[in-house]
């Protein structure tokens, strides 16, 4: 009896937690293909999963909140990302220049690209990369919604309820059979 109290409570407490939480993960899978001859990497590709405030209207030019894994590209400075709400869309880079614009050089390795509606159907319009004195452009992109890691708020209310459903399978009681 304790310890179904005990997870009607946690749950309580991360239900609650869930539905005030303003902050949203969202992870992406880009895969960038048809680049000039002449360029060293002819298949970028990565997952990127920024976390933002959904009630904000701009997310502020930040690494923070920003992971990039399995991204083959190769870039000198620390990638960041800035989510316009109001104009629904991402942009991912690591030479940001101002709220809507990074910059890429031929002289250092970088790369950047915008993502529109990332709440919805993303797309990416443009993805660019550079070093070794040139840049270049992709001229296929595509980009997928993958799944993420669940949040801890979810992982309590999933073992809540493994918890809940096996203590209610052992305190059900089998109906007693009689022979006439």
């Amino acid at each position: 009896m304790r310890f179904t109290m005990f997870l009607a409570a946690a749950s309580a407490v991360a239900l609650g937690a869930q539905a005030d939480a303003a902050v949203i993960t969202q992870h992406f899978a880009v895969t960038a293909t048809g680049f000039e001859a002449d360029a060293p990497v002819q298949n970028a590709s990565g997952v990127f999963s920024f976390t933002y405030d959904n009630a904000a209207f701009i997310t502020p030019i930040s690494s923070v909140g920003l992971k990039i894994t399995g991204f083959n590209v190769p870039f000198d400075r620390e990638a960041k990302f800035s989510f316009n709400k109001g104009n629904d869309f991402l942009m991912v880079s690591d030479n940001i220049t101002g709220l809507t614009a990074f910059t890429v050089s031929p002289v250092i390795p970088g790369f950047g690209f915008f993502l529109r509606h990332p709440g919805g159907t993303p797309e990416i319009q443009s993805f660019l990369y550079s070093g070794n004195g040139a840049i270049w452009h992709a001229s296929q992109i595509s980009v997928q919604r993958v799944a993420g890691v669940p949040e801890p708020a979810s992982w309590v209310l999933m073992i809540g309820g493994f918890g809940l459903a096996g203590a209610a399978l052992r305190t059900r009681r089998s109906p007693l059979v009689r022979f006439a």
